[in-house]
């Protein structure tokens, strides 16, 4: 299928370029000001990007972990990157039959206002897989980031420790606990600790499945147990928790990585 590197690789930048960097103050300027076209034509007297760099632009996508970049060749105001005489080109449907003539394996997405290959959730996470009458769909969120090299950075040195979690990984059918999100590719599933817990941490549903488990900055093995259903609160022994949940020791001190991230290992791969 042409969407399965699209859902292995998980993690691409996508780049606004166009006359509204003229503009300077949005890529959907001339739909939110309500500017007139004859007015808004004037940008592409003056849009000289002598300083453009694509090579650089790659450069800091593929330093902070990205698989693939999306450029905007042709936004909302329909001034195009490149030498085209088809610009009366106005049908979403002749636009999608265009590019799947040109290229059979480019992947379209839902801003055409008609289906593709994938939807587009924007400026906001999903809260579970998305589906269409019940039937899942492949989705990709769309959120804004400053143009920061330092920010680019700070997502490459995490990508570079914990891309196991995100490249080639999918949601899991296994239940998070609170300020937890899973991911899992076959038999690892990966944890991710969006609140750091003070010593354990319950993982429902969990016991007896899990053969070993670490922190994917650093590799360091986390004690795991299943507390006895007997066991009462008393000092500094907890309660037991629901049967079925598999209680991890963690350190005092949340790792410093800004998304601590344990990688478990299962017994069978579902």
């Amino acid at each position: 299928m042409r969407t399965d590197w699209f859902v292995h690789d998980r993690f691409g930048m996508f780049v606004h370029f166009g006359l509204y960097a003229v503009a300077a103050r949005h890529e959907w300027v001339m739909n939110r000001e309500e500017i007139e076209a004859e007015r808004y034509a004037r940008y592409a007297d003056v849009f000289d990007p002598d300083l453009f760099d694509a090579a650089a632009l790659a450069r800091t996508a593929k330093q902070a972990g990205a698989r693939y970049v999306v450029l905007t060749a042709k936004h909302h105001e329909g001034f195009c990157l490149w030498d085209t005489a088809t610009t009366d080109f106005s049908a979403a449907e002749a636009l999608m039959a265009m590019c799947r003539e040109l290229q059979p394996h480019m992947i379209v997405n839902d801003r055409l206002g008609i289906p593709g290959d994938l939807v587009t959730p924007e400026q906001y996470q999903p809260s579970r897989p998305l589906e269409r009458d019940g039937v899942p769909v492949l989705w990709e969120a769309c959120q804004t980031a400053p143009r920061d090299a330092a920010l680019f950075a700070a997502i490459g040195e995490w990508m570079h420790r914990h891309r196991r979690a995100v490249h080639g990984a999918g949601p899991s059918a296994f239940t998070a606990p609170s300020g937890v999100t899973y991911t899992q590719r076959g038999d690892r599933l990966y944890a991710c600790l969006f609140d750091w817990p003070f010593g354990l941490l319950h993982l429902p549903d969990l016991a007896g499945r899990v053969r070993f488990a670490r922190l994917l900055h650093d590799g360091s093995e986390l004690r795991m147990r299943e507390i006895p259903q007997a066991q009462q609160a008393f000092n500094m022994n907890p309660a037991a928790p629901p049967p079925g949940t598999l209680t991890l020791t963690l350190p005092t001190r949340k790792p410093e990585v800004a998304l601590p991230v344990i990688e478990l290992l299962l017994w069978d791969s579902p």
